[in-house]
């Protein structure tokens, strides 16, 4: 039986070395930024798509391990790790007079981060092919890309002394009677992708892209719906426990002390958009190592 194994574990080296030497197979790094698009933060504009709204303090570094097989000459196949941090903050949005659109963001006063992990197959089409003869070749192509993930998320709020998950919490009732479940932390996206490949030389290759993920849930930020009633929690929770979702799910108390505009906030009030997911981007700089042989000629790289 031991040597069965032995015997299974060679060959199933050989046969890797084989497809490595025999194939095009591409293993990478990929290293850059991310950010947050969601309820969270941004930028002074509500209601506007993706970049218009981002928040340029909350770039975070992002990177990963990938592994690509050229099935075609345009076509490729690529598996991604990826990982990275977002965060959001409505004290980064400037306070404007009462009542005007983004003052009720910052008067929500909620903040998190959340770390990410992301596992993904996607297929990536080159929108120029690598010349195949000597003196008619180019080196570089433009791309575009999708494909379907897994994301781990675990979205955390500061209340001055820590950081605190909030899935567990139920901040807008979720798991009470009445309510949403509480959502997993494990999640679906579709990225898609877009940049420009560089061949180096005959064994390295170079890419600069950026990454839209894509989010079916609402969550990532922990803000979705409306606010929830105290009643509730006091009703279904131990008093500790009841005192710390609703003053960890209603923070414009920080802010306005006398709660004057306490009507934005109380039970029932919109507190998210549910209407709208989250969703991320990533922008990328990914070197890979090409084995074998290429179905790229590169005599042009002698």
């Amino acid at each position: 039986m031991k040597t069965l194994r032995v015997t299974l574990i060679v060959n199933l080296f050989c046969c890797l070395s084989f497809l490595l030497q025999s194939q095009n197979h591409e293993l990478g790094i990929s290293l850059g930024t991310s950010n947050f698009l969601g309820d969270l933060g941004g930028a002074n504009h509500i209601g506007v798509p993706f970049l218009e709204d981002v928040e340029p303090t909350l770039f975070r570094p992002a990177g990963g391990v990938f592994y690509r097989y050229n099935m075609k000459r345009v076509l490729s196949f690529e598996a991604n790790f990826l990982a990275t941090e977002l965060r959001g903050d409505d004290k980064l949005i400037g306070n404007g007079p009462v009542f005007s659109d983004f003052w009720f963001r910052h008067y929500r006063n909620l903040n998190f981060k959340s770390f990410i992990a992301s596992i993904s197959v996607n297929v990536q089409l080159d929108l120029l092919r690598y010349k195949t003869k000597y003196k008619n070749h180019t080196y570089w192509t433009p791309f575009i890309g999708a494909g379907v993930s897994l994301f781990y998320m675990n979205p955390k709020a500061n209340l001055g002394n820590g950081w605190i998950s909030l899935q567990p919490l139920g901040t807008e009732g979720q798991g009470l009677p009445g309510h949403q479940k509480i959502y997993s932390r494990i999640q679906p996206n579709f990225p898609i992708s877009f940049g420009i490949k560089y061949q180096y030389n005959k064994h390295w290759k170079l890419e600069l892209s950026c990454v839209h993920h894509i989010t079916l849930t609402d969550y990532i930020d922990d803000v979705s719906t409306v606010y929830v009633d105290p009643i509730e929690l006091n009703a279904n929770y131990d008093k500790e426990k009841a005192a710390l979702v609703a003053s960890i799910a209603r923070r414009s108390v920080e802010l306005d002390k006398d709660n004057l505009y306490g009507n934005v906030t109380a039970p029932g009030q919109q507190r998210g958009n549910p209407k709208n997911k989250d969703s991320y981007f990533m922008v990328l700089f990914k070197i890979s190592y090409v084995f074998g042989t290429s179905h790229y000629d590169y005599n042009c790289f002698k």
